[in-house]
């Protein structure tokens, strides 16, 4: 599913569940983009973890759009 509308589940399904799948769906796909980089940034693998993870699994907000995620001009 392309990720612009993974966030729009997020956003706007009346189904938690759902809701929950998609949010873990866009985890999976940027965690691992996110971790190179705080690592390679930090160039500590045990804070650039803690940090990565702050930042992807505080409490969700809301997605407020496309435009906010990378490459968000490209389909997956």
């Amino acid at each position: 599913m392309p990720y612009e509308r993974l966030v729009r589940v997020v956003n706007k399904s009346p189904d938690k569940q759902t809701r929950d799948t998609a949010f873990s769906e866009l985890m999976r796909r940027f965690e691992p983009m996110v971790m190179y980089h705080t690592n390679r940034t930090m160039g500590d693998p045990d804070k650039a973890e803690n940090v990565a993870q702050n930042k992807l699994y505080r409490p969700k907000r809301r997605v407020r759009s496309t435009g906010s995620w990378p490459n968000s001009n490209r389909s997956a």
